[in-house]
């Protein structure tokens, strides 16, 4: 019984994973799973295009800076927290574990298929190219 819980966790934490997967190996220019056709292009793009290798520059910038900032946050509220035992310290406990109840995965997945829908950033940034708004 023990064995079968194992795998039921291990397929439910995988899951997410195939279908990442299984969507990036599709032809489509649309997000849909089990794909019609397989391709690698998007693999070949996202390595050989100078626009797609200065984001992943950018991003991996953003999360080191980031996880500094937040790690020395972390680290100096908890110190804190410790040394005076004060009430909060439940309650920042459990707000420091907010983030890890939906996997980032599922997060990614949204935001892609926002950002989809609404054009992309330049929509932000672009006023005239959102259609049906002026500003």
């Amino acid at each position: 019984m023990r064995r079968i819980y194992l795998w039921g966790i291990l397929l439910c934490l995988t899951a997410p994973f195939i279908m990442v997967l299984g969507v990036s190996i599709g032809a489509s220019k649309n997000i849909t799973f089990l794909p019609e056709a397989l391709s690698l292009s998007w693999y070949r793009e996202l390595l050989t295009e100078a626009e797609w290798l200065a984001a992943i520059g950018r991003s991996l910038l953003i999360a080191v800076l980031a996880g500094l900032i937040a790690t020395t946050i972390a680290f100096a509220i908890n110190y804190v927290l410790s040394r005076t035992g004060s009430g909060f310290t439940k309650m920042t406990f459990a707000l420091g574990l907010g983030p890890f109840l939906l996997p980032p995965i599922i997060l990614a997945l949204g935001a892609s298929l926002f950002w989809a829908e609404v054009g992309g950033m330049a929509a932000w940034w672009t006023p005239r190219s959102l259609t049906g708004f002026s500003l």
